[in-house]
């Protein structure tokens, strides 16, 4: 029950952020106007253009509300696999 629970927080919050953020805006758009230019700054001294492009970049583009679902995906597996518990 504590699981389903949590899911339904995370998709909750997930259906708010997209309210609030719009369901266009990505996690890119978001982390620009605060810390882009220091984590830039780090990632390209430390990691290579292509791990870049194969990890960063596309967690970059995601919309910012599916980044709560990936918790409540999570939380509804874990449910799912505990019958009378979860």
């Amino acid at each position: 029950m504590i699981l389903r629970t949590l899911a339904i927080v995370f998709l909750v919050a997930s259906l708010l952020t997209a309210l609030y953020a719009g369901p266009g805006r990505t996690v890119g758009d978001a982390l620009a106007g605060s810390t882009m230019n220091t984590a830039e700054g780090l990632v390209a001294r430390y990691m290579t253009p292509a791990l870049w492009d194969m990890l960063i970049y596309p967690f970059l583009s995601l919309p910012v509300w599916a980044g709560w679902l990936v918790p409540a995906g999570i939380f509804l597996v874990a449910a799912a696999l505990r019958p009378g518990r979860g």
